[in-house]
C-alpha cells in the first residue's frame, strides 16, 4: 500500500501558489516537500475514480432517501427525523481522531480505516425492521440512530484525510477536473442506485425491501474502503504537527479576510443540511406521497447533482470558486422560495424543480468551498484548518437540523396543518430563505483569489 513513488519539487508550482493566494490571508509557505510522480498520479486518480463510484452507490443506500423512509415507516417523528439526519454534521469534530491516525496510516490508509467503520456500523440500520417486528417501532429507532451515529463518526474521521488526499492526486492546474470528476461520476452511480431502488421498493414497500439495499450499501461501502487503502502516497501529510484548537482559531481570527472566510463555513452547514433533508418531508408529509414516488422526486434531485457537476467542471478552474459560490447562492435560494410558494394540490412540476434546485445547490456549493480552501489553505494547514472548520461548521448544521425537526414538529402542532400539510413548511422555509440572504453577504466579503 502508498508505495513511497515520488519525485523533489519546490511546491506544486511556484506560479500557481501566488496566483492562488487570496487577498488578505497570509503567503502560503515555499518549504521542499516530496510529490508523486505524474505516473503514479494518473494510477492513483484512477482507484480514487473507482472509490468514488463504490460510495456513491453505498451513500444512496445509506444514507439520505432511503433512511430518511424506513425510519418514517417506522413511526418516527419529525423531531426523529432531524436527530437522525443531525448525527452526519455533529459527529464531524470526531474528524480530530482521524488527523491524530495520520502520522502512522498516512492520509489514505486513515480514509480506509475509518471508511471502514463506516461502512460496518450500518449493520445496526439493516437489523432495525427485524427488530420492529420482534420488539417494537422505538426499539428498531434506536437502532437506527445508533447505526447512524456509527456510520457519522466513521466517516467524520476518514472525511479529514480526503482533502490531503485530492491534493496527493493533483497540481493547482487540474485539481478542479479531479473534483468535478469524480463528482460527476459519483452523481451518474447514485442516480443509477436511486432509480434502482425506487423501482424495487414499489408504492408501499415492506421493510425487508430496505434490508436488501441496506446491505448492498455496507459491501460496496466496504469495496470503497479497500480501494481507498490503495490509492498511492507520498507521505508528506505524515508530519503533522500536534493539533491545537488555539492556533487554528487564532489563524481564522487574525485577519479580516479569514474572518469572513470563518463565518462562510459555519453558515453554509447551518442551511445546508436543512434544505437537503426536509424536502423529502415536504414530499412525504406535504403532499403525501408514497415511498416510490418520494424516491423518484430524491432522483431528479441527484440529476441536478449531475447537472451541477457538468456545469461547474467546466468553469471551477477558470474562473474561480467565489463566483460560483453567489450563482449556488442565488439558486438554492430560487428553491427555499419555491417551497414557500408551493400550491396545496399536489403541482409536480414545482416540487421536481424544488428538489432539481436543491440537489444542484449542494453537489456545486460543496465543490466550490473544497476547491476554495485547498486554495488559501498552505499544506501544513489543510488538516487541521479542515477539522476546526468542518468540526464546528458541523456541530451548527446538526444543531439546525435537530432545532428544525421540532420547530416542525411544533409548527405542526401549532398552526393546525390536517386542512393544509404545507402551512408549517412555507413558515419553516421562511426562516431558511432569511438565513440564505444573511449568506450572500458572507460570500460577497470573503476574499478573492
Amino acid at each position: 500500500m502508498n508505495e513511497p513513488v515520488a519525485r523533489t519539487e519546490s511546491g506544486p508550482s511556484s506560479s500557481a501558489v501566488s496566483e492562488d493566494q487570496p487577498q488578505g490571508l497570509p503567503k502560503r509557505s515555499r518549504e521542499s516537500h516530496t510529490y508523486l510522480t505524474p505516473e503514479t498520479r494518473r494510477r492513483g486518480k484512477r482507484l480514487y475514480y473507482l472509490h468514488s463510484s463504490f460510495n456513491a452507490v453505498s451513500w444512496a443506500a445509506l444514507a439520505e432517501g432511503v433512511v430518511v423512509l424506513l425510519i418514517l415507516k417506522l413511526g418516527a417523528t419529525e423531531l426523529w427525523v432531524g436527530a437522525i439526519a443531525a448525527l452526519i454534521y455533529a459527529t464531524l469534530p470526531f474528524m480530530l481522531m482521524g488527523y491524530r491516525t495520520i502520522p502512522r496510516f498516512g492520509v489514505t490508509g486513515t480514509a480506509s480505516l475509518f471508511w471502514a467503520m463506516r461502512s460496518l456500523s450500518a449493520v445496526f440500520i439493516l437489523i432495525a425492521p427485524w427488530l420492529a417486528v420482534h420488539y417494537s417501532p422505538p426499539v428498531a429507532l434506536w437502532s437506527v440512530f445508533i447505526g447512524a451515529l456509527g456510520f457519522s463518526l466513521g466517516r467524520s474521521g476518514g472525511m479529514v484525510a480526503f482533502t490531503g488526499i485530492i491534493t496527493e492526486l493533483t497540481t493547482a492546474q487540474d485539481r478542479g477536473d479531479l473534483i468535478a470528476n469524480s463528482s460527476k461520476l459519483s452523481q451518474v452511480m447514485m442516480i443509477l442506485m436511486t432509480f434502482a431502488v425506487a423501482g424495487f421498493l414499489g408504492a408501499e414497500a415492506p421493510l425487508d425491501r430496505y434490508q436488501f439495499f441496506i446491505g448492498i450499501g455496507i459491501i460496496t461501502g466496504l469495496c470503497s474502503a479497500f480501494l481507498l487503502w490503495r490509492i498511492p502516497e507520498s507521505g508528506r501529510f505524515k508530519a503533522t504537527t500536534p493539533f491545537s484548537l488555539r492556533r487554528e482559531l487564532g489563524w481564522l481570527l487574525s485577519s479580516k479576510g479569514n474572518r469572513w472566510f470563518f463565518a462562510m463555513m459555519l453558515l453554509v452547514p447551518l442551511t445546508q443540511g436543512t434544505t437537503r433533508i426536509f424536502v423529502i418531508l415536504v414530499a412525504k408529509t406535504g403532499y403525501g406521497l408514497s415511498d416510490q414516488e418520494a424516491m423518484l422526486f430524491v432522483l431528479l434531485g441527484i440529476l441536478g447533482g449531475i447537472i451541477a457537476s457538468f456545469t461547474y467542471g467546466l468553469f471551477l478552474d477558470r474562473v474561480g470558486s467565489r463566483p460560483l459560490m453567489f450563482l449556488t447562492g442565488f439558486l438554492e435560494m430560487a428553491g427555499v422560495l419555491t417551497v414557500i410558494l408551493l400550491p396545496n394540490e399536489r403541482n409536480a412540476w414545482l416540487l421536481a424543480l424544488v428538489f432539481m434546485l436543491n440537489g444542484y445547490a449542494q453537489v456545486a456549493l460543496e465543490a466550490a468551498l473544497q476547491h476554495y480552501f485547498i486554495s488559501i489553505t498552505t499544506t501544513e494547514r489543510q488538516l487541521p484548518q479542515g477539522i476546526v472548520t468542518r468540526g464546528l461548521g458541523g456541530l451548527v448544521g446538526g444543531l439546525a437540523l435537530y432545532a428544525g425537526g421540532g420547530s416542525l414538529e411544533g409548527l405542526r402542532g401549532l398552526v393546525g396543518s390536517e386542512a393544509e400539510p404545507l402551512l408549517p413548511f412555507r413558515y419553516f422555509y421562511a426562516v431558511l430563505l432569511a438565513i440564505l440572504l444573511a449568506r450572500t453577504l458572507v460570500f460577497y466579503y470573503i476574499p478573492r483569489l
